[in-house]
């Protein structure tokens, strides 16, 4: 066989792969579907931010706790994030300062719980390209936001051929900063109680309340 004739061979069988795999729209779709029936989750995962004046690089693992509707808790090494749907708490390890808010829905909030459980018709879904991971088809599927004013320029979810699992989420703001999250473990539907979405206030920590 031919050098050539190999080049066209292999280009032929990845349009080929690539034309019989899912569009973006259905596997956002069968996400939707799949997580439908999902009330709550606990997902460990470690966090890597690139921040894009400086291309300084923070790296830390996490947990996120999430329960339908509007509850989630992410905790990590230096803050922690909690809301019950009613009120946020956002508590600030290195700062030992906790700022309490009512809570926003915001659309162009950067968490992995959007992402993960909740990917919303404000983005245009495309596969960028299919990989092989032990043995397994993964979509890699591009997510532009619809809103010219998002803060969120582009994201990038990384989606299990079959199970549908999301396995990485690459976010990318528009000052340039790459927050990627990698999951190492994920519980669906392990009962989570609603005594995990509200924060104690630990002692000797200053209280902003914005309510």
């Amino acid at each position: 066989m031919s050098y050539n004739f190999l080049r066209i061979f292999v280009f032929l069988t990845l349009v080929f792969e690539i034309a019989l795999s899912q569009t973006g729209g259905e596997i956002i779709e069968r996400l939707k579907k799949k997580y439908a029936s999902v009330d709550d989750a606990v997902v460990k995962f470690e966090q890597k931010v690139k921040y894009g004046v400086s291309k300084f690089e923070q790296s830390f693992s996490g947990t996120l706790y999430f329960k339908k509707k509007n509850k989630y808790r992410i905790e990590t090494e230096e803050q922690v994030v909690v809301t019950d749907g009613n009120t946020s708490w956002l508590y600030s390890k290195v700062n030992k300062q906790v700022i309490i808010d009512r809570y926003k829905e915001d659309q162009n909030a950067v968490s992995p719980d959007k992402f993960l459980f909740s990917i919303s018709d404000e983005y245009i879904p495309v596969v960028l390209k299919v990989e092989k991971v032990d043995n397994k088809k993964v979509y890699i599927v591009k997510l532009t936001p619809k809103n010219e004013n998002s803060a969120i320029e582009s994201a990038k979810i990384w989606v299990v051929d079959g199970d549908w699992d999301v396995t990485k989420v690459e976010i990318t703001d528009i000052n340039g900063t790459v927050t990627t999250y990698n999951v190492k473990s994920v519980k669906l539907n392990s009962g989570v109680k609603d005594d995990v979405f509200k924060f104690v206030v630990p002692p000797s920590v200053k209280v902003v309340d914005l309510r």
